[in-house]
């Protein structure tokens, strides 16, 4: 075995591990978001789709793996050609059907309204406590409603001081925290479109090694 097929099987196999661990990572994080939000048709496609490629992309990387295991340049050829298939796909989920965290902070928060007795249970007490907001837009939707304003709308739960009211609304607190996830969401997606192209580009190079080691079986 030549000195170069070897770095690059080495590489290969470094590279499929990457984008393995990526592809499980992302795996789980679109089946939580599935099941822990499946009232969010913001999340739904995305997910879907970062699932099936996903998938795919586990699948891909184990036929990388035997490919170059069994130097066989067809299997490694077929490799390259999926693995430049899913970047393809990938980039096109990233410009196409990214998750909009704008919609998806507004059905969390109107699925927690929307399902509270406003009168006897406040079951948005546990976003008002930890975002430190209140109600989705204000106070004013409680007011608006006639019903008291929670505690928890108020900084250390004191209603005695009319400065301890929080006067933002929860909704606009989420799209805060989102936008720093919509973030790392789009550095994930990009460093796995990378891997995905810089393991097809490597897989290529192995394939036509590959190829070129088995022309010169026919002359010797």
């Amino acid at each position: 075995m030549g000195c170069g097929e070897s770095t690059l099987k080495f590489t290969l196999f470094v590279l499929n591990i990457l984008c393995f661990i990526l592809g499980v990572l992302t795996l789980s994080a679109c089946i939580f978001a599935l099941i822990e939000f499946e009232f969010s048709e913001a999340v739904k496609i995305p997910c879907i789709v970062s699932s099936v490629l996903s998938c795919i992309l586990f699948l891909t990387s184990t036929l990388g793996c035997c490919g170059a295991q069994k130097k066989s340049a067809k299997a490694t050829w077929a490799y390259s050609i999926i693995m430049l298939l899913l970047m393809a796909a990938q980039i096109a989920v990233i410009f196409v059907q990214p998750i909009n965290f704008n919609n998806f902070s507004t059905e969390v928060i109107d699925k927690a309204w929307n399902v509270t007795d406003i009168k006897k249970d406040y079951l948005m007490t546990s976003y008002e406590i930890k975002y430190e907001c209140c109600g989705k837009f204000g106070p004013s939707d409680y007011t608006d409603l006639n019903v008291t304003i929670p505690l928890s709308c108020y900084r250390n739960h004191n209603n005695r001081i009319d400065t301890n009211l929080l006067d933002v609304g929860c909704i606009d607190k989420l799209n805060a925290m989102f936008s720093s996830n919509q973030r790392i969401e789009e550095i994930s997606d990009w460093t796995l479109a990378g891997l995905e192209g810089v393991s097809a580009l490597v897989g290529g190079m192995l394939a036509i090694t590959l190829q070129n080691i088995e022309r010169r079986k026919y002359y010797h």
